[in-house]
């Protein structure tokens, strides 16, 4: 992605990294989907926020998280049992931007562009930037008054940023 405003200035920045699938074994683990299986957010976040499906929130501090196929089996200082690891199934995990790696001078976190216009390379309005849908790629949920927008993020979708408007470019007939 290229450099831009949002690459400067994020401040502290929120970061959904993934979500609790289950608990695991009887000593509390629990098995986590990070919607990034390369991110490094459980190695070096000290502390993350659990959203729980209830709308509370817990802090969890990472103790060890080790791969098992599509998921980390993950152990936090806080939960001890299987009945508390159960208790974070559905959780979603929020790690802060400041407790991971920095960013290269080129990258950017997505979320610090939600909110943002969205417009094609030759000026085009698309809409505002409402949210985005992780499968095996990332999707930015663009909308307007009329219609929203599934816009994947390919290696050069993003152009640009600036003045919160984000310039992408799109492939013939997606936002037809």
């Amino acid at each position: 992605m290229t450099a831009s405003d949002a690459s400067r200035d994020q401040g502290v920045i929120p970061l959904t990294i993934g979500y609790v699938a289950g608990a695991h074994g009887i000593r509390g683990e629990v098995k986590v989907r990070l919607h990034h299986p390369d991110s490094e957010a459980l190695f070096t976040a000290d502390k993350l926020t659990a959203r729980m499906r209830t709308g509370e929130t817990r802090m969890l501090r990472p103790e060890s998280a080790r791969p098992q196929g599509k998921f980390l089996l993950v152990g936090f200082e806080e939960v001890l049992t299987r009945t508390h690891a159960e208790e974070l199934k559905g959780a979603t995990l929020i790690a802060l931007s400041d407790t991971l790696p920095p960013l290269e001078e080129d990258e950017f976190y997505l979320e610090s562009i939600r909110g943002f216009q969205v417009v094609t390379e030759d000026g085009r309005s698309v809409g505002t930037l409402q949210d985005f849908l992780t499968t095996n790629i990332d999707i930015m949920i663009v909308r307007d008054k009329e219609q929203e927008h599934l816009i994947p993020i390919l290696n050069d979708t993003i152009r640009s940023t600036s003045e919160r408007t984000v310039t992408v470019r799109v492939v013939e007939g997606l936002l037809d």
